[in-house]
């Protein structure tokens, strides 16, 4: 059951480091999973992306329990 979920894998303070360090580690991450952002407290988008990603798997979870 666990290998068949989806995985989000998230480079986190991605805002500590240059935008080209972060282009490097996501294209070695994406390799690992094609799900793959990087996030940051001070990018409110990224924070509203994984908003999104964790409502859809609630949502699914809640939906598989009916």
């Amino acid at each position: 059951a666990l290998a068949e979920k989806q995985e989000y894998l998230f480079l986190t303070k991605s805002d500590l480091v240059s935008s080209a360090e972060v282009k490097k580690k996501l294209t070695a991450l994406k390799k690992i999973s094609k799900n793959t952002m990087a996030i940051s407290v001070h990018d409110w988008d990224s924070i509203e992306k994984v908003k999104k990603i964790l409502n859809k798997i609630k949502d699914k979870k809640l939906a598989d329990v009916d």
